[in-house]
């Protein structure tokens, strides 16, 4: 990893994600629960960060930057990946009780998990999966 850019946190991840995805700043921000100038520091902050232009500020509101769009691709793929994490370091927690809570994003739930839960399934056939599939920053919040 460069010197000169650090790892950015995963809510400014997930908030530009969400802006991208839902097409405004301020309805990512409502989804988020934080006042539109929270979001567009916390933006700003996330570029600096990375080093690179995220979003192209214009009167008509915020649109991707030609490396925001990419960004926010490699950023979904962080997200779902995380979304992993919890839910197996949950499914760890959940063993001695032989419940495990699963939360997935769609694209997860449709093609990894259904290989996960069977390996589940065969390897601890007591385990009680719990599944609920939502959006990825559902389920990293």
């Amino acid at each position: 990893m460069s010197s000169s850019a650090r790892p950015p946190d995963l809510d400014s991840l997930d908030l530009f994600v969400d802006v991208v995805r839902l097409g405004s700043l301020s309805r990512a921000a409502a989804a988020h629960g934080i006042s539109q100038p929270s979001a567009s520091l916390r933006l700003r902050a996330l570029e600096r960060r990375l080093g690179v232009t995220l979003l192209e500020r214009t009167p008509a509101g915020s649109i991707p930057a030609a490396a925001g769009t990419l960004v926010a691709e490699w950023a979904t793929t962080v997200l779902e990946a995380v979304a992993t994490l919890v839910a197996g370091a949950g499914a760890l927690r959940a063993r001695a009780a032989g419940k495990v809570r699963i939360a997935a994003s769609y694209t997860v739930a449709e093609h990894l998990l259904p290989g996960w839960l069977a390996r589940l399934r065969l390897q601890y056939p007591e385990a009680v999966p719990e599944l609920e599939v939502m959006n990825s920053a559902r389920v990293v919040r």
